[in-house]
């Protein structure tokens, strides 16, 4: 892991711009219908907050431009939504999987709104949630504001994991003896080599 996390520290170095394009395309494609369903968010986005407090990343605008990413695929969602309605979900990926859209349906009409937000921390739900608000006629606004507040929340839970223990090795050192430390710093080290090779794309 330390030499990957030594090389995305290095790339992150020498390519700054590039490299918070990809905060903002992975957050965007985390949140486009469907294709988010099968994106690794947490080990990325752990990982980029250890680039943050290692210095590699600015924290403020890795923030901004991942929530930013995350709107703008909860929108494309939306739209899609609003314009197919319910032949968005007569595809065969739904028919291949009716208790994700049950789910989805459920989830949706039991807490509106307030179900935007929350389903940005329900795994597949939320590249799911903003095509179901379109289809069913929730107001733009409400929903921008709606998935805004969750992108935002998104990220900096997502970010901050990474964030706290890429700045204390020590704290980091301390947490990995209990079994949710280590859960934690597997994860990161599962991120680091895919980080590496996704901006490898870049």
């Amino acid at each position: 892991m330390t030499a990957t996390l030594d090389t995305l520290l290095a790339w992150a170095h020498s390519h700054p711009a590039l490299t918070l394009g990809f905060v903002f395309v992975f957050g965007f494609f985390e949140y486009v219908f469907i294709v988010g369903i099968f994106l690794p968010a947490i080990p990325v986005m752990w990982s980029l907050g250890a680039l943050c407090s290692l210095g590699a990343l600015e924290f403020w605008p890795t923030l901004g431009l991942a929530a930013l990413g995350a709107l703008s695929g909860d929108t494309l969602g939306f739209f899609l939504g609003r314009h197919y309605g319910e032949k968005l979900f007569a595809r065969r990926f739904f028919r291949e999987r009716p208790g994700l859209l049950d789910r989805g349906r459920r989830f949706f009409q039991r807490h509106g709104g307030k179900g935007v937000i929350t389903a940005h921390y329900l795994g597949p739900l939320r590249s799911l949630l903003p095509a179901l608000a379109g289809a069913y006629g929730m107001r733009l606004p409400v929903f921008i504001g709606a998935a805004a507040t969750g992108a935002m929340f998104w990220a900096l839970g997502y970010l901050l994991p990474g964030l706290v223990l890429g700045a204390s090795p020590g704290l980091a050192a301390e947490v990995t003896k209990r079994p949710a430390g280590r859960v934690l710093s597997v994860l990161i080290a599962l991120g680091a080599p895919l980080l590496s090779a996704l901006l490898s794309l870049v």
